[in-house]
């Protein structure tokens, strides 16, 4: 997802104003990247251990990123309350089955206000 930071501050001219979830975080690669750009990063992740491993990771780097523990499928955040929700490196094809991944589908544009963006990328 190389230069997403970069699309989503000329999609978002205030990017520091505005609070982009990470669904998926992992290790925090990409919210480490988005918080390090002036954007304010929640990233979530079904592991909890992946979403500590993040937080420790944004503290040794001096960026703040806050994580929770958190499914694609159930994302603990209020209906359209977001302008960009990223899912990126790969994270939709790891659910199970089809239905899964149009749950999370669902999940990150009910959190989306309407015209909101959702820069998302999988790889073969």
């Amino acid at each position: 997802m190389k230069g997403c930071p970069d699309r989503l501050r000329a999609a978002q001219p205030d990017g520091a104003g505005n609070v982009v979830p990470d669904c998926s975080c992992g290790i925090g690669t990409q919210a480490i990247g988005l918080a390090s750009r002036g954007h304010r990063v929640i990233g979530t992740d079904l592991s909890v251990r992946a979403a500590a491993r993040a937080a420790q990771e944004a503290v040794h780097r001096d960026v703040p990123v806050y994580t929770a523990a958190a499914g694609m499928r159930r994302l603990p955040f209020s209906d359209g309350g977001f302008d960009t929700v990223v899912c990126a490196d790969n994270a939709l094809p790891h659910l199970p089955r089809e239905q899964d991944v149009h749950a999370a589908l669902a999940e990150m544009r009910r959190v989306l206000r309407p015209a909101g963006l959702l820069p998302l990328s999988t790889r073969p």
